[in-house]
């Protein structure tokens, strides 16, 4: 599906494209070239793609995709469509286990970033799917420190605090009615 990020000099629409799955040379340009770039600069250095694929990728319920613009790899997500909301118990959401932009789309590791806008792609592909699974949009996620920002200011999901089962991440959950909001931005 073709996207558009934003040049992060310009401010200009860059076309891009939101791809279902995490291919083998999606994992082999992560490996060569975020890899190198986020040794111990980044919250997320140390997460193992290809493990979590191993691992996480074959269960039903998981889900993942990827953005590219030519051939840089720009961002990874990995969805769970099947777990529980804390703010409508019984409710089900989507929750976001893991989502990731390359090095350089991050402002903390390139002023000004390559590329923006990929955070929000995948936030509103997670909404979507939670759409298409009649969850009404709802999405949940632990957040790393760096990213809280994100998801409260941009996302404007709702804060619920530490999360101890998740090193006491904040954990953010968006309502209907956030997602909604965030759809029509």
């Amino acid at each position: 599906m073709i996207i558009y990020l934003t040049d992060g000099t310009t401010g200009e629409p860059v076309e891009a494209e939101l791809i279902s799955g995490i291919s083998a040379d999606s994992l082999h340009l992560w490996k060569s070239t975020w890899c190198p770039l986020l040794q111990g600069m980044s919250e997320d250095s140390r997460w193992d793609w290809e493990r979590k694929l191993q691992i996480r990728g074959k269960e039903l319920t998981c889900e993942t995709f990827s953005i590219k613009v030519g051939d840089s790899l720009e961002g990874m997500i990995m969805i769970n469509n099947s777990s529980y909301s804390r703010l409508h118990l019984g409710k089900e959401l989507v929750y976001v286990e893991f989502l990731a932009t390359a090095p350089w789309n991050r402002k903390e590791i390139r002023d000004p970033r390559q590329h923006g806008g990929v955070g929000e792609v995948f936030i509103e592909a997670a909404i979507r799917l939670s759409l298409e699974y009649e969850l009404e949009g709802r999405i949940g996620l632990v957040s790393l420190p760096g990213a809280e920002g994100f998801y409260r200011h941009v996302v404007k999901m709702t804060d619920l605090g530490p999360d101890p089962h998740h090193q006491h991440l904040i954990y953010f959950e968006a309502t209907p009615e956030q997602a909604q909001a965030f759809l029509k931005r």
